[in-house]
């Protein structure tokens, strides 16, 4: 039986439906049985399977980020979440700071460097719940510490910005 897609959006057909139709389910078998298997080896659950037990967890702190009064509140409740969404997917939370072009640091909950040291992937938190396209949300003064607020200019970017036209190749900062 072919795999459900539902809810997976297929942009600028990426893949061909062919593809999409016929191969991805057998692509995917191999990893989901190995993903089994190092589960039942270590005693935990699959990443599918963690994440399908933080799905009434999401629900709930959306709620409860929606209903917050402060954004203070909304970014205590989704980054206790994020943390375990994030072990779910295999990644290690990491909160820190990428340096970016003039000296500018931004708020990175995780983050994978390649053996070179090259940026490979950052993990960026979005607190506006309004915006359909998480990169098109801004950063909020919150997201940094009290003694060291952002650039005012930083914080009126959108977060498509910051990251193509601010992004720098040095290594990551740990979080202090």
């Amino acid at each position: 039986m072919p795999i459900d897609l539902a809810g997976i959006s297929n942009e600028n057909e990426f893949y061909t439906e062919h593809y999409l139709s016929t191969i991805l389910d057998g692509d995917l078998r191999d990893t989901l049985s190995r993903w089994r298997r190092q589960a039942e080896e270590a005693g935990t659950r699959a990443p599918f399977e963690a994440l399908r037990g933080l799905a009434g967890e999401f629900f709930r702190v959306h709620g409860a980020a929606l209903r917050a009064r402060a954004m203070e509140e909304r970014l205590a409740l989704e980054r206790e979440f994020l943390q375990r969404l994030l072990q779910a997917l295999g990644y290690q939370p990491c909160p820190g700071w990428q340096p970016l072009e003039g000296g500018v640091l931004l708020p990175v909950l995780a983050s994978l460097q390649r053996s070179n040291g090259a940026p490979e992937l950052w993990v960026l938190e979005v607190l506006d719940a309004e915006q359909t396209d998480p990169l098109d949300a801004a950063l909020q003064p919150c997201q940094f510490p009290a003694d060291e607020p952002p650039p005012r200019a930083l914080l009126a970017e959108s977060l498509d910005d910051i990251v193509t036209t601010r992004a720098s190749l040095s290594a990551s900062r740990p979080a202090g």
